[in-house]
């Protein structure tokens, strides 16, 4: 029997439920998707009676990403949703994760979350904020390989969305430059973005259970060790590996790691060394040496938390004379103030009580280079010179005054 249009089901002409799927759902998901269509989830079909979709789409592995609107609001909107062969309640509970997961997450870095709904028990969808900008992997094909101070300047913002979700402890599972958008603000400031939380997990309601012979999830290339072997064992340091190899092949053009198959990458975390960007590409040692601990195949030897693998790249940025990321934001105050004690720093202060500024932290905060604030010292006296010379002329006037008869 086919489906009623989308807008129908949700707005009570369909008593929203379904049968079963398929036997064959998840046996011969091919043959399915060449039979089924995306019938209420094309171009003029209105969701929940205010999301009318618009052409263009975006492919993923389960999932569709469709260009909408609110009607009410007059909203550009996008909408994800299930492929035809992949939809089943197991997955449209795992659209809910994934909807949850990232609305939890508040920073600019990460993709915001406007809605969630449900069409029937095994078809669901989730309302996204629409992005002006192109695809990180785009963007390094076209740029490759990136100058290093570019690179960092650019991926930054990522290590600080990304250290906001393990704060909540939540892992992404899946960093790659396929969920990492490059959109750009009313002012024409990049801002980039991570999606795609599909299969992040949080580390409180539910453990991997990957035994001996389970699939790793993930992809090729930005899988560390104890992912691609499916040991269980994955946590926030799995982003940090995935992290570091964006980076990687941000500056050289090729994952850390390299294989065709996931036997392949096995074989090569296992008996291949990664290539010292240092000597293959002559990049600066104190920045191979950041990335290279966040490469580490023993998870205890890697960076233990993301931002401090943040701080130590934006040291490395102050070291090169390179003050803020690429969307603007100032590396001490995002990154090194003293009262930065958690990821949530950059977005408030604690007990909320006003932060230091720049200023202060230069002052109380050594540092392996110099950092100085030039015409700081010039500006102060010529305030000062400023104060005393209103208050001369006051004095003078006052003087004058009193010198001269009244009439």
């Amino acid at each position: 029997m086919p489906r009623e249009p989308l807008g129908r089901v949700l707005n009570g002409r369909n008593d929203g439920t379904r049968g079963a799927p398929p036997a064959s759902l998840m046996r011969d998901s091919q043959a399915l998707e060449t039979t089924t269509t995306d019938i209420g989830y094309s171009p003029g079909d209105l969701i929940a009676g205010k999301y009318r979709l618009e052409s263009g789409i975006r492919e993923g592995g389960m999932c569709r990403v469709r260009m909408g609107v609110h009607t009410m609001l007059d909203l550009p909107v996008a909408i994800k949703y299930l492929r035809p062969s992949f939809r089943c309640r197991m997955l449209a509970r795992s659209l809910l994760r994934e909807a949850r997961a990232t609305a939890a997450l508040q920073h600019p870095a990460i993709v915001r979350i406007l809605d969630w709904g449900l069409v029937s028990p095994d078809d669901g969808y989730i309302v996204m904020e629409q992005l002006e900008g192109e695809e990180l992997r785009a963007y390094m094909n076209r740029q490759d390989p990136l100058p290093p101070e570019h690179a960092i300047r650019l991926l930054l913002p990522i290590c600080g969305g990304i250290a906001v979700a393990h704060a909540r402890r939540i892992v992404h599972r899946d960093l790659k430059p396929e969920n990492v958008i490059l959109a750009r603000d009313d002012a024409g400031h990049i801002q980039p973005k991570v999606l795609d939380f599909g299969i992040a997990n949080r580390a409180f309601e539910e453990r991997l259970r990957q035994g001996s012979g389970a699939a790793a999830v993930g992809t090729l290339g930005y899988m560390p060790p104890e992912q691609a072997f499916g040991l269980g064992s994955v946590d926030h340091r799995t982003d940090i590996w995935a992290y570091c190899a964006m980076v990687y092949e941000a500056l050289s053009g090729r994952t850390p790691v390299e294989g065709e198959t996931l036997d392949e990458l096995q074989r090569a975390l296992v008996e291949a060394e990664i290539p010292s960007l240092a000597e293959t590409i002559g990049i600066d040692d104190t920045l191979w040496a950041i990335l290279e601990r966040g490469l580490r195949k023993e998870p205890n030897e890697r960076w233990q938390a993301m931002h401090e693998l943040g701080q130590e790249l934006a040291r490395w940025l102050l070291s090169r004379g390179v003050y803020d990321d690429v969307s603007g934001r100032s590396l001490i105050s995002e990154w090194l103030r003293q009262w930065a004690s958690t990821p949530f720093a950059a977005c408030r202060a604690v007990n909320d009580s006003s932060p230091p500024s720049d200023d202060t932290f230069v002052r109380s905060t050594p540092l392996p280079f110099p950092l100085v604030k030039p015409k700081a010292k010039g500006a102060a006296r010529r305030r000062a010179g400023c104060a005393r010379g209103r208050l001369e002329l006051l004095r003078s006037l006052q003087a004058d005054a009193k010198r001269t008869p009244s009439r």
